[in-house]
């Protein structure tokens, strides 16, 4: 009932000996984009920043469309109801952002 016995599958299992090393380079590098400082400036230009598609404008809707209205607002104080109503006008504007915070790398404070 835990799964607690589930052996998990080696991904390695089908690598080269050489690969492996590059794909822990890989995931450092992944997670190495989230550990810039605040004020770090961002050496990008848009045209590298907007190849990053990592979330459509359909999931971003379909994300909204499942707001509850009627439940708390987040920190930034827009009720449920609104991201709801308004989903089909903010996915573009949400995948614009969003896309291009994930490629750049860095998500501001705001």
């Amino acid at each position: 009932m835990s799964h607690l016995k589930k052996t998990k599958p080696d991904i390695t299992a089908n690598m080269a000996e050489t690969d492996i090393p590059k794909l822990a380079d890989d995931h450092n590098q992944f997670y190495l984009r989230f550990e810039r400082p605040a004020d770090a400036v961002i050496d990008q230009s848009p045209a590298d920043i907007t190849e990053a598609n990592l979330f459509s404008e359909t999931d971003i809707n379909a994300a909204l469309q499942k707001c509850v209205p009627g439940k708390a607002s987040g920190p930034d104080g827009v009720a449920t109801r609104v991201l709801k109503s308004c989903a089909g006008e903010l996915s573009g504007v949400m995948h614009q952002i969003f896309n291009r915070c994930m490629a750049a790398g860095y998500i501001p404070k705001l």
